[in-house]
């Protein structure tokens, strides 16, 4: 984690906020308070974590259409630009990490690590972890 960590700070990034970005890139734009429930954040945190990305012109919030009380956010393309470069530092920290383990071992890892995780079975991954220890490979 701590490697995973600097690279990140590398790039700008708290770990909440490559999270964000990454889910952006991932579901497209999406309402600020789904952002909270899926980062399992308390709203006034989503607000921390997006004021930063805003600034930098990662990210854009606008009022919604349908309803103006709420907020919707989406990536911008600095912003995607910025995560690919991020992911990219990210998957060289995870080649480097892993370099000691055969592909068999990083999948038995992959494996073993997802079952520790509430919820899963090990056997389906969502891609938020696709490429993670694979990508070592």
């Amino acid at each position: 984690m701590r490697r995973l960590r600097a690279v990140h700070e590398g790039y700008g990034l708290k770990p909440r906020q490559f999270q964000l970005l990454a889910l952006l890139e991932e579901r497209g734009e999406v309402e600020q308070r789904e952002l909270g429930a899926v980062m399992e954040l308390d709203p006034s945190m989503v607000v921390a974590v997006l004021n930063p990305l805003e600034q930098r012109g990662l990210v854009i919030r606008t009022r919604s259409a349908t309803d103006r009380r709420r907020h919707t956010v989406a990536l911008t393309d600095d912003g995607s630009a910025h995560l690919t470069a991020a992911l990219d530092g990210q998957a060289a920290a995870e080649h480097e990490l892993f370099a000691a383990l055969s592909p068999l071992e990083r999948d038995q890892l992959r494996g073993l690590l997802l079952r520790l995780e509430p919820g899963r079975t090990g056997e389906a991954c969502e891609p938020a972890c696709d490429g993670s220890i694979d990508a070592a490979g």
